[in-house]
């Protein structure tokens, strides 16, 4: 009776193990494959080169999916910037130790210290170079009518908007301007784009080459898009 009882514990013992797995990744669009977790969009079709943000999970952890559609762990580059994802795959967002190496994480999750860098490259000895053109919310596949090339026209929430403009606007070179909960992302002269935590417009400054004045663009509520953040840094980078 005893063995009996014990097993019955340690089977409730196993039971919750597989709930915490289960838990760790809520979406329904994940599923393993040789060994590799991968998601899917609403199509079937395995997503890549995509951040992945699995905001169905209540701490929306963030997730790097390489070319091949595999869950990328350890270190990796992004448009030049480096980040750690963890053994979890879950992106390192937050300044602390991670295996006894100190990081310096600014807002978009990037890894700011050299030193970090250094001792984190010397245990691993490898980093994944990523071609993250994308970026990808999972509630929005769980509604059939949103496809994965739609999701650019999604709203954005402000801290997401900030993140992901100055993550384009380093990628292309040009000038970040930090601001209390803000950046403005300059072209040439005093053509610039801000986005801010406290509006939720997108405010636009650009010189028009044709009338040499100045216009004045404003994208405000559901224009805070990711497609749109893209057009108007685009457009600082053609007055270049």
């Amino acid at each position: 009776m005893k063995k009996l009882k014990c097993i019955k514990i340690l089977f409730f013992l196993f039971s919750l193990f597989l709930v915490r797995v289960t838990l760790a990744t809520p979406s329904p669009n994940w599923f393993i494959e040789n060994g590799f977790w991968k998601i899917k969009d609403n199509f079937g079709n395995v997503i890549t080169n995509a951040w992945v943000c699995d905001d169905t999970d209540s701490q929306k952890p963030w997730y790097l999916i390489d070319a091949n559609g595999n869950m990328v762990t350890g270190i990796a580059i992004v448009d030049s910037a480096w980040y750690l994802l963890e053994n979890n795959g879950r992106l390192k967002s937050n300044s602390g130790y991670c295996n006894n190496v100190y990081l310096e994480i600014d807002s978009s999750g990037a890894i700011k210290n050299s030193d970090g860098l250094m001792m984190l490259w010397s245990q691993y000895g490898s980093c994944h170079i990523i071609n993250a053109d994308r970026t990808i919310y999972t509630s929005s596949l769980s509604n059939s009518s949103a496809t994965v090339h739609n999701i650019d026209d999604m709203p954005l929430d402000n801290a997401t908007a900030i993140i992901y403009a100055r993550q384009l606007g380093e990628s292309l070179g040009l000038r970040i301007e930090e601001l209390p909960k803000s950046i403005r992302i300059h072209g040439i002269a005093n053509d610039h784009v801000t986005i801010s935590e406290f509006l939720p417009d997108i405010l636009c400054t650009f010189l028009d080459p044709v009338h040499h004045g100045w216009t004045h663009l404003t994208l405000s509520g559901n224009d805070k898009t990711a497609k749109n953040i893209q057009g108007a840094i685009k457009r600082l980078t053609k007055l270049k």
